[in-house]
């Protein structure tokens, strides 16, 4: 049985949408006036830093291989391979309360986890990339809870 390899394509690709979410989180910290909310775009965009970090060193690693994969790359749609980000937060929710801003960035970070979700069920064999999508599984579920409680207070 052949081993599947993610392509160098589709580790961009994850590249990509996570420069992106961590602008997304920067461009939304000079919009927002709630202190609470200021501390948590702060917080993600530097954890999504790190974590682009630890990809782009998998992506440069000589030990890393890659495979042409016959799947199509997740950000991109299969006929014109037009970006489709995990989270777009337009102009008109950064001008919105700080309820509705948190609400879409915690969609796009759903949306993260279900990317990244789909990235291990592929039997990815590059144990080292493995263990880096899910450790960012984790934080990004513990995030989640923190703010799923305080939801509920």
């Amino acid at each position: 049985m052949k081993k599947f390899f993610m392509s160098s394509e589709q580790l961009q690709s994850l590249i990509d949408n996570n420069q992106h979410i961590e602008h997304q989180y920067r461009h939304a910290l000079q919009f927002a006036t709630h202190k609470g909310l200021k501390k948590f775009l702060l917080s993600q965009a530097l954890q999504r830093s790190a974590f682009l970090i630890e990809l782009q060193d998998q992506l440069n690693s000589s030990s890393y291989k890659f495979e042409q994969s016959k799947s199509s790359v997740s950000t991109t749609t299969k006929n014109n391979l037009t970006p489709v980000y995990w989270m777009n937060i337009d102009k008109q929710t950064l001008f919105s309360s700080s309820e509705v801003i948190l609400e879409s960035f915690l969609k796009g970070e759903h949306n993260s986890l279900v990317e990244y979700t789909k990235h291990l069920s592929e039997k990815n064999s590059n144990k080292m990339l493995q263990k880096i999508l899910e450790n960012q599984k984790v934080i990004i579920n513990e995030m989640l809870e923190k703010v799923r409680k305080l939801d509920d207070l």
